[in-house]
Parts: C-alpha cells; structure tokens; sequence
C-alpha cells in the first residue's frame, strides 16, 4: 500500500512546517488529490492516522477534495474533462490529446496551532 509512504511523507512536510513556524501541533491538512494520481482517498484516510500516530500530526483531519482529470486536444485545440480511462476530447473525439489536470497530489492548506 503505497499511501501509507504517501501519508508519512505528508506528516514530516507537516512536522518540517511546525518547526519553521515554531508551532505545536497540527489540526487540519487539506489535499487536492487527482483522480489519475494513483493514489486511492480511502487507502489514504485509513493510513494517515498511522503515520501521524505519536507525532505532533496525531488527530489532525485530513481534507480531501478529488479533482477530475482535463485534456487539451492537439487536434481541435479543446480543453475537456475526460472520464478515465476514457482519454478522448469529448469536442472532436479525438485521441490525440495531453493531460492538463489530475495527476497531482497537492497539500492546499496546513491548520497549525501555535
């Protein structure tokens, strides 16, 4: 289960944060996730309390928003959301397109308690 490395590096981001802020604790991250990350939001909610066990992390909610994927087509010039795996431009039906948006996974938000 490849979240629980995934958790573990958002906890010590979270730790090198409170120690660049001199903060104690941290209460909420929020997490844009896209849906061609890899990474499943259920797999990560059950390891993120893991990772952040007996750490100043431990009990912080963790927010996720799931971010649809998005094609530019070379052909039309059409930006669109696709529906994996279907990877067409829904514009022309063209498969020859680019992946704009939802493979990232990007830590939004850290609520920190001094």
């Amino acid at each position: 289960m490849h979240e629980l490395s995934i958790a573990q590096a958002i906890v010590n981001q979270a730790k090198d944060l409170l120690a660049k802020e001199g903060a104690n604790r941290i209460i909420r991250i929020s997490l844009s996730i896209g849906v061609l990350s890899g990474i499943e939001e259920h797999a990560l909610n059950q390891a993120f309390p893991i990772a952040a066990e007996g750490t100043p992390v431990e009990g912080a909610k963790l927010e996720i928003e799931v971010v649809e994927a998005s094609v530019f087509c070379n052909d039309c010039n059409a930006e669109v959301t696709v529906t994996p795996p279907f990877m067409v431009c829904g514009t022309c039906m063209g498969s020859n397109v680019d992946i704009r948006k939802g493979r990232d996974m990007i830590i939004k938000q850290m609520e920190i308690v001094a």
